[in-house]
């Protein structure tokens, strides 16, 4: 996920950072084939993908190995040459024009649900009610933020560490680092096809689907969010796609933001943690967090797996990647442009296979741009499969053939009556429709990150939940100068509480819902959640605090008032 909340990006006085909603919207327009069937519903023992079908075995190739494509490497991808083949140009082309033949695309991937029925079974329901009728649209209906020279907050900053520096609330877009990180979520379904794939060499492509799934949300998001407190927290309940999520600011200086999602089929995990550097016309930001998946299979698929804690007849299969670098530039031009690149590996712990995706840096000219190219290799490195997409658009995945293992371009335009179709395509991921409109270019999944409905969340959520900030609610309400005065009482009280800490005041800090482990199986540091009895520990309190009346009647334990009190203009 493009990492804002260490650029710090906004408005400037004479040179709008704000593209145009009509151009954003033509960026993120994905064309959807007409043929979609309405989704299957997702069950907590799942019957496989590959149930029906034979699980696609690709020829074996000499040379089709790790080594195989040398236009994944980030050095052959020169703006001044061109370094993509006729058969990956005509594979894009194919892709963007939905005609690729024969394409296979898994149930949850059609039409993904949105009806909010229940969550699996053995969660409560009722403590969440106030997930089910969330918001569509903001408060706001424009983007009518101050202007506020970019150049003079930054112009003295050059070489320097972004996060230690305040920025005018002008700057900000209405949402939490928090819930920015939490925008990893909206397409989980890519775990759920994932978790249901009997074949491992296609469950990793989907997994890295879902991995790079997060990067369509920074369409024309130039605005930062707001950073969190110290020990800020994060909920989000998904009834349609049946999973949990907690999030929590475990660390200030360096900012590191942990989280936990989970759900029948799968855990996420990970952290946020990244350096930047502003070199006077861009930002670059190098995530050095890991993210983590767990499928949980069925354990007839693998015995030797390990066993799930939870769910009887279950193992986990492990996975992480770490994120790829973000580039911020084009601003002092007013012609502000985000880019990703770099490689994304995400490896599958239990069986040593890897998948590869290439993110492309845009050309000068806009060549490039969005591309991603990609490949699965299994644990002795042999090519299986090839991917090709854009991470604005849609990820494909082509079964690896005999040779070098370009993609033909009579294998992957032909029409489906064309002797060269197969069924070796798989559609990994495709991209929402995004309104034509939306102030701040929020998707649809992040306008309802921040709603707090008065009666059936805010009572419940916990003290240091960011719906609960006034600065960034009154930010959301557009009332940008009481914000911008509430932004900096709330960074005076959190420095307040830092220095009672270091004179002995206050007890040193540690984090309320997660701790610190070694991973075991890539030797890094993992956040894992706190557990009582083998259930999480913070989903245990909100569920105490809700049958006991919420925080009016109920107090959390051992969480502290890190918020500074909410005036009354913006409780009405």
């Amino acid at each position: 996920m493009f990492d804002p909340d260490n650029v710090g990006m906004g408005t400037v006085k004479t040179l709008t950072l704000r593209p145009r909603a009509s151009s954003v919207a033509q960026e993120a327009r994905v064309p959807l084939p007409e043929v979609f069937t309405p989704a299957e519903e997702t069950l907590p023992t799942p019957k496989p993908e590959t149930a029906d079908r034979p699980i696609l075995t690709p020829r074996r190739s000499t040379q089709a190995t790790l080594t195989a494509r040398e236009t994944l490497s980030p050095a052959a991808m020169d703006d001044g040459e061109s370094c993509d083949t006729d058969e990956e140009d005509e594979f894009f082309d194919a892709i963007e024009a939905n005609a690729i033949p024969n394409l296979e695309v898994p149930a949850p991937l059609k039409s993904p649900s949105h009806d909010a029925t229940d969550l699996p079974p053995g969660y409560d329901c009722k403590p969440y009610e106030g997930y089910r009728h969330l918001r569509h649209e903001l408060p706001l209906s424009a983007d009518d933020r101050p202007s506020v020279s970019l150049w003079s907050v930054l112009k003295n900053s050059i070489g320097k560490d972004l996060t230690k520096i305040s920025f005018p609330v002008s700057f900000n877009e209405p949402t939490s680092m928090l819930q920015r990180m939490a925008e990893d979520m909206e397409f989980s379904e890519c775990l759920d096809v994932a978790a249901k794939d009997r074949d491992a060499l296609r469950r990793i492509a989907y997994v890295a689907a879902f991995g790079m799934s997060n990067y369509s949300s920074t369409i024309g998001r130039i605005a930062k969010p707001f950073n969190p407190m110290l020990s800020e927290t994060f909920e989000y309940v998904s009834f349609d796609k049946e999973y949990r999520y907690v999030s929590e600011q475990v660390s200030h200086h360096p900012p590191i933001s942990a989280c936990w999602a989970e759900s029948p089929l799968w855990h996420y995990f990970g952290e946020v943690d990244a350096k930047n550097k502003f070199t006077g016309k861009s930002f670059e930001i190098r995530p050095t967090g890991v993210a983590h998946a767990e499928l949980l299979l069925p354990e007839e698929w693998a015995p030797d797996y390990p066993k799930s804690e939870k769910f009887k007849g279950k193992v986990v299969e492990h996975y992480s990647w770490k994120k790829v670098t973000t580039c911020v530039s084009g601003f002092i031009l007013a012609q502000p442009s985000i880019d990703h690149y770099g490689d994304m590996v995400v490896t599958n712990h239990r069986t040593g296979d890897q998948c590869i995706l290439t993110f492309k840096p845009r050309g000068w000219r806009g060549r490039d741009a969005f591309e991603i190219a990609g490949k699965v290799v299994d644990a002795s490195g042999r090519l299986v499969y090839e991917i090709a997409g854009r991470w604005n658009s849609q990820l494909i995945a082509r079964l690896a053939t005999d040779g070098s293992g370009h993609i033909h371009p009579d294998m992957s335009v032909s029409g489906p009556g064309s002797p060269s179709a197969s069924s070796d395509y798989l559609l990994l991921w495709r991209n929402s429709e995004k309104p034509p409109r939306s102030p701040f270019n929020l998707t649809p999944f992040a306008i309802t990150l921040n709603d707090c409905p008065k009666d059936t969340l805010k009572p419940y959520v916990c003290p240091t939940d960011c719906r609960l900030r006034p600065d960034q609610r009154a930010f959301e309400m557009g009332k940008w100068d009481l914000a911008n005065d509430l932004k900096v009482a709330q960074e005076e009280k959190q420095r307040a509480i830092r220095r009672a800490r270091e004179e002995g005041k206050l007890p040193p800090h540690a984090p309320r819902w997660f701790r610190a482990e070694t991973d075991g199986d890539t030797g890094e540091r993992v956040w894992v959640p706190s557990k009582v009895e083998g259930k999480l520990e913070y989903w245990l309190e909100r569920e105490r605090c809700w049958r006991e009346g919420g925080r009016e009647k109920a107090k959390w334990k051992e969480v502290d008032e890190i918020f500074i009190e909410e005036p009354e203009s913006l409780s009405s």
